[in-house]
C-alpha cells in the first residue's frame, strides 16, 4: 500500500472532496460515509448505505445462524491466529520502557 506525505494526503483529500461536491451540485446523488461515523455506529451507517442504494435494510437477516456457523468453520485458522476466541495475549498490549 503506498504511503503519501502529509502534503500529498491533504491535497488528495481536498481534490476528492471538491470533486464529490461538484457532482452533488450537478444533481448526481452520492453518499458521504465518514470512517469515524462507520466505526462509531456501523449498523446505522450500513443501513444508510443500503437505503441510499434503493434497497430495504434487513440487517438481522444478513447472516442466518447456518451462515454464521459456516463462516466460522471456514475461517477458524485465522480466528485462532488473531485471537478471536477470547484468548488474551499480554504481548499484544506490551509497553516497553527503556
Amino acid at each position: 500500500m503506498p504511503r503519501f506525505s502529509p502534503l500529498k494526503t491533504a491535497v488528495r483529500w481536498a481534490i476528492f472532496n471538491s470533486f464529490y461536491h461538484l457532482l452533488s451540485r450537478r444533481g448526481i446523488p452520492y453518499l458521504r460515509v465518514r470512517y469515524e461515523d462507520f466505526a462509531r455506529e456501523p449498523r446505522r451507517v450500513t443501513e444508510q448505505i443500503i437505503r441510499f442504494a434503493g434497497l430495504v435494510p434487513k440487517l438481522d437477516q444478513v447472516f442466518l445462524s447456518e451462515d454464521k456457523f459456516l463462516v466460522t468453520v471456514l475461517t477458524v485458522p485465522w480466528l485462532w491466529r488473531y485471537r478471536y476466541f477470547g484468548v488474551s495475549d499480554a504481548r499484544d498490549h506490551q509497553v516497553v520502557s527503556g
